[in-house]
């Protein structure tokens, strides 16, 4: 059965992979991909789930965690490329927005792969971005985030 250090383990496997496709791939964005880790008679399974790039991004939070509950995943992981912008108050953010700017036009946003794992006990979010030198990455555990693109287990909060 996938144990937390076990799911954190395939998931800085699995992270690091993604970024080598990346880097390979010349930094382009890459299509959301998602896993779900279960848990059969014969062993554990890490299952990519198929299509979910075609899904309109609104819904992959529900549908990710309806597959968990249907299969009962005990973790699952979300990557998709991203532009971050951290430190800036949100009212700032909402006026950048207001004056017709998207946010990967700040300067002080990041585009970068993130691949998210949570389930019980767990909750992790992993970076990766091009400062114009090399690729840098971050891991943040437990890292408090909120957002309709978190908690995509469902489990968060189950002890």
């Amino acid at each position: 059965m996938w144990s937390v250090q076990t799911a954190r383990e395939h998931g800085d496997t699995l992270f690091n992979t993604l970024v080598e496709t990346w880097q390979r791939m010349g930094r382009q964005d890459m299509s959301p991909l998602a896993f779900a880790f279960l848990t059969h008679k014969d062993g554990d399974e890490c299952l990519l789930l198929p299509q979910v790039s075609e899904l309109p991004k609104d819904i992959i939070p529900a549908v990710l965690r309806m597959f968990a509950a249907e299969y009962d995943a005990r973790f699952v992981a979300f990557s998709a490329c991203a532009t971050v912008l951290e430190g800036q108050d949100p009212a700032e953010i909402e006026a950048w927005y207001a004056s017709g700017k998207r946010l990967a036009e700040h300067p002080e946003a990041k585009d970068c792969l993130i691949l998210t794992i949570d389930g019980t006990g767990l909750s992790v979010c992993m970076r990766a971005w091009w400062d114009g030198e090399r690729i840098c990455r971050e891991v943040l555990d437990n890292h408090g985030a909120v957002g309709r693109m978190t908690n995509l287990s469902g489990r968060l909060g189950e002890n």
